[in-house]
This record gives C-alpha cells, structure tokens and sequence, in this order.
C-alpha cells in the first residue's frame, strides 16, 4: 500500500493532492444523495460486487470496493484534477 501522508521539509503532514480531490468528491456525492442515501448506495453496490464475485478473499473485497459507482466516479475526479494541474504547470511554464 502507498504512503498516503508524507510530511514537508517543515515536518508538517502533507496530503496527495489526488486524495484530496478524491475525498471531496465523496463529500460531494454525500451531500447530493443525503447521509441514508449515500450510506444506503454504498453498501448496497459493495455488496453487489462482492456477491457477484462468489468469493470472499482480500482480492475479491478489494475489487469489488474498486468498482462501487462512487468510488469510480472519486478515482476519475482525481484523475481529472491531475491531468489538469499536470497542464496548468506546463502552460505557466
């Protein structure tokens, strides 16, 4: 597993920005969907993943996790956001 917190030249923590972005896609879709809902979706297309899966190993419960709608939506905002912020450093280059 990467190493999610870092710490700057200062020892203070530093987060990636991708998992930034990720995370506040999650607050985005909490908000739209409401607590119960969010709650309610996430648990259920886990559990629909894993079931389809037939097994319970780590593999299978990491994958299933992978492909939760919100999950995939949180990964591409943060692919966005990099693909973005790769650009922008390069234009004001």
């Amino acid at each position: 597993m990467p190493k999610l917190i870092s710490l700057n030249r200062k020892r203070q923590k530093k987060l990636p920005e991708e998992l930034v972005v990720h995370e506040i896609m999650h607050v985005i879709q909490y908000k739209k969907a409401g607590f119960g809902k969010f709650l309610y979706k996430y648990l259920r297309d886990y559990w629909s993943n894993l079931r389809k899966k037939r097994k319970w190993d780590s593999a299978s419960r990491r994958n299933a996790y992978l492909e939760i709608p919100f999950e995939i939506e949180a990964r591409e905002a943060a692919k966005r956001f990099l693909e973005w912020s790769e650009k922008r450093k390069v234009e004001t280059k």
